[in-house]
């Protein structure tokens, strides 16, 4: 998920250099109608986290063990049809409509039961703080592009950084395996949160660029279902963002009850 969104700058490159480009046909796609889907599946994603996180809730109040272990398991398994729903809809975006409905159900399920989880075993009201913040960052990134032109050196900038970074913290827990000194230095809640807060701007970054690059795909005569797979693939970016947004609050709330 931190690799951002491949399917817009394809979608955006492919058609960039195809013959469906032209400035006097009225466009089936707007940028009004991909924002409308997205807020669908938005409320796809809501509804199944809040519905999983009642479930949490029950099982917990009824003491029932083996309802929980249920509601964990399916929590567990639930990223392999994810998976398998996110490689079709790569592969045949003409499903987005439909699958992209089913991943968002499966995705808010999961996130939701794992937010719930983590208020009752941290401090209530996390979840809640994290998704305010996630969608104040969408509106502020939805006012900055109004104003901002993205250059294409911004974007490649952000895309090999992040890359860049990825390929550095993956390096860095590698031989945190291997070297006692650097599992010391990572487990640093410090060091943990300049990462996440790296992470979090990174991923604003992300957004910014996937509604600029919505933007330029809405100038395109496209077919209508289109809008799909472009709102499909703003709410992964912003699932990504809220889950970084998630963990920054957590390791910084480790710190204040630390000191």
């Amino acid at each position: 998920m931190r690799l951002g969104n491949p399917l817009i700058r394809d979608f955006v490159k492919d058609n960039d250099t195809s013959s469906n480009y032209n400035e006097e046909i009225q466009n089936n796609t707007t940028f009004n109608g991909i924002v409308l889907k997205a807020v669908i599946f938005c409320f796809l994603l809501l509804a199944s986290g809040v519905l999983s996180a009642f479930f949490i809730n029950r099982a917990i109040s009824a003491e029932d063990t083996t309802y929980l272990g249920v509601v964990l398991l399916m929590m567990a398994f639930s990223f392999v049809p994810m998976l398998i729903i996110s490689l079709i809809i790569r592969f045949v975006p003409k499903t987005t409509m439909v699958l992209g409905s089913i991943y968002c159900i499966l995705n808010g399920f999961l996130i939701g039961a794992l937010s719930r989880l983590i208020d009752i075993l941290l401090i209530e009201g996390i979840s809640l703080v994290s998704l305010c913040a996630t969608g104040i960052v969408f509106l502020v990134c939805l006012l900055v592009s109004r104003f901002i032109k993205i250059s294409n050196k911004f974007i490649s900038f952000v895309l090999i950084s992040l890359i860049s970074l990825l390929m550095v913290e993956g390096f860095a827990y590698l031989l945190s395996w291997f070297i006692p000194a650097v599992r010391v230095a990572l487990s640093n809640l410090w060091l943990q949160i300049g990462i996440s807060s790296i992470f979090v701007l990174w991923a604003s970054f992300v957004l910014l660029i996937d509604i600029h690059n919505i933007k330029e795909a809405s100038d395109y005569d496209l077919e209508k279902h289109e809008e799909w797979l472009l709102a499909f693939s703003l709410v992964t970016t912003l699932i990504w963002l809220y889950m970084e947004i998630l963990e920054l609050v957590i390791k910084i709330l480790a710190i204040v009850k630390r000191d």
